[in-house]
């Protein structure tokens, strides 16, 4: 009697980066640290910064950084704000070699290379002279040109339709466990990117690698 052999690994076709902590550099906890080595007044409460509905409508393209501080102004102080946001383009969103070594593995093995990223259109216009790796890509959504964000099941569903992907052979890689499971929720699988060894090994069980 012949034994039939069962394939779980998933068949899929597309590959789904998101920029910040994934490709990118972005550690807010350690953005934080810094700032107050240099200003011992500074607080972790800056932390909360980009979970404020001023940072969200930032990042859709709402509003500009000018916006930002004067919509914070009454919950933090302006001049630590300004910090933030300065210390953030000084220290982090350089490219990360071991996101982008991720990056690339998987592209060579044939996948169609997608981002899917909220970012600000000030963050994206000083960053992207820096960011050759866009220039590989099959395609790219991001939240400051369509005025959504993630986890809106709407970015997700625009990332579908512009690109005519099929749900279930695409495969998202985020730093958030929020923004996975939106994506699960319309047929995306996804990997949590909190460790990018960890993420090669989840790529290696799925067949990716």
């Amino acid at each position: 009697m012949s034994t039939q052999v069962i394939n779980s690994v998933k068949t899929y076709k597309n590959v789904i980066f998101d920029l910040g902590a994934v490709l990118v550099k972005w550690d807010p906890k350690e953005l934080v640290r810094h700032l107050k080595r240099e200003d011992p007044s500074v607080s972790d409460s800056l932390l909360e910064i980009p979970q404020t509905e001023a940072w969200k409508n930032f990042d859709k393209g709402f509003y500009s950084i000018q916006d930002v501080l004067v919509a914070l102004q009454d919950t933090y102080p302006r001049r630590h704000v300004k910090m933030f946001i300065e210390g953030m383009y000084k220290t982090q969103l350089q490219p990360l070699s071991e996101g982008l070594d991720l990056f690339y593995a998987v592209k060579s093995r044939g996948y169609k290379m997608f981002v899917l990223s909220n970012f600000s259109k000030e963050t994206f216009e000083r960053c992207y002279n820096n960011y050759s790796f866009l220039h590989d890509l099959d395609g790219a959504v991001f939240s400051h040109a369509i005025g959504l964000a993630k986890p809106d099941p709407e970015i997700y569903f625009y990332l579908l339709e512009n690109y005519r992907l099929k749900p279930e052979e695409c495969l998202f890689i985020d730093d958030l466990a929020v923004n996975i499971q939106a994506a699960k929720c319309i047929g995306i699988d996804g990997i949590v990117c909190d460790n990018h060894e960890k993420v090669r090994m989840v790529l290696e069980q799925k067949g990716v690698l």
